[in-house]
């Protein structure tokens, strides 16, 4: 069944590709998209009549970001080159997403966030013999605590908090972690090694 995308959801998962093929491109140490092909999908190559090699060059396709990597390739390509599937499937895509509910989805999303991000956004209490966790508040505080992170995990949880501001309707917060945003976009930009 072929399911239609928002063009926003087409871009988001152009994005969203395009990361994880750089992802793969710089662990393979810059290996060629045919080289990539070889390696990741060797069944796509046949001998033509004249006994030439030929493929699909699908890698070039997943470059560009116009096609998501079928479930088999995402976990090949995880075998190899470690870290890839992160990057494809992190609720960050999710959070980007309008058409994903906030309300539906919040604790999935708080959950699939990294410890470091956890102790930003949540204060450990005691309660009789648990120790159960409630939200901090969204003050600067946290907010530059993300930044200071300057992590992907920590650009997932501010879209997140920018999000829950705005189904608030609390302009204040939401200009604040928009602003906590850019700082940590920019930061994850410079870091990233590709």
């Amino acid at each position: 069944m072929n399911r239609i995308r928002s063009p926003l959801r087409q871009r988001i998962d152009q994005l969203r590709v395009q990361l994880w093929y750089c992802w793969i491109r710089h662990r393979s140490q810059g290996a060629t998209n045919y080289a990539l092909e070889k390696r990741l999908l060797p069944e796509g190559f046949a001998r033509g009549a004249s006994g030439a090699l030929s493929h699909r060059n699908r890698m070039a396709g997943y470059a560009q970001g116009k096609h998501v990597p079928r479930p088999d390739l995402v976990q090949r390509a995880e075998a190899a080159f470690p870290g890839s599937r992160a990057f494809l499937e992190h609720v960050y895509w999710q959070i980007l997403d309008p058409g994903f509910d906030l309300t539906a989805h919040r604790a999935t999303w708080l959950a699939g966030l990294g410890a470091d991000v956890q102790r930003i956004l949540f204060e450990p209490t005691q309660m009789a013999t648990d120790r159960v966790a409630k939200r901090r508040k969204v003050t600067r505080m946290p907010l530059r605590q993300l930044e200071n992170l300057g992590t992907f995990e920590a650009l997932a949880a501010s879209v997140l908090l920018l999000r829950e501001a705005q189904a608030e309707r609390n302009a204040d917060r939401a200009f604040d972690c928009a602003r906590s945003f850019w700082v940590v976009l920019l930061l994850v930009g410079s870091s990233i090694p590709f």
